[in-house]
């Protein structure tokens, strides 16, 4: 197999065109010629043949997968009415912000009272003479966290919270 001779490879300082006559530069014009040597060299020894027909086969088996690909892709006016449906989403997005931290304040606001403000469960209890000894538990208190309660015992009421 007969090798032909390598290109001689033009630095990237000589301009593609010469800018005094307008055409392409000599280096350029030698360095493609070398190209297509090589190449016709090689398409030779290796005896490929290039035939019209298959030309024309190839290029219109590409231009049917180009069809089809088109033929596949969603059309413009579908694209449009979801990029509108799209703009409208995030539209209503950027108003939700603020009416969700007034949201988020007005909760923060109820928890607080909530943590603030002391919660009783009262039991009942009837007196029918004055002569009552022993204990009865009156409520459960809770108050800032901490559990207590309320007790009588012998006609004293007495209130308890658990330090927390």
């Amino acid at each position: 197999m007969l090798s032909p001779t390598p290109p001689i490879i033009t630095p990237p300082r000589v301009p593609l065109v010469d800018p005094r006559t307008g055409l392409i530069a000599r280096a350029w014009y030698l360095f493609f010629l070398s190209l297509n040597r090589a190449t016709t060299a090689i398409i030779d020894e290796s005896g490929i043949t290039f035939s019209a027909e298959s030309l024309v086969a190839s290029v219109e088996s590409e231009l049917q997968t180009l069809a089809q690909t088109l033929e596949t892709q969603p059309s413009v006016n579908g694209l449009l009415s979801q990029i509108a449906d799209l703009q409208k989403q995030v539209e209503a997005l950027q108003l939700q912000p603020a009416g969700l931290l007034d949201q988020i304040a007005e909760l923060q606001k109820q928890v607080q009272a909530l943590e603030l403000t002391p919660s009783f469960d009262f039991g009942t209890m009837a007196f029918e003479n004055i002569g009552i000894s022993g204990t009865a538990a009156l409520a459960k208190i809770t108050a800032l966290g901490a559990d207590g309660s309320l007790t009588f015992t012998d006609g004293i009421i007495t209130a308890y919270v658990a330090p927390t």
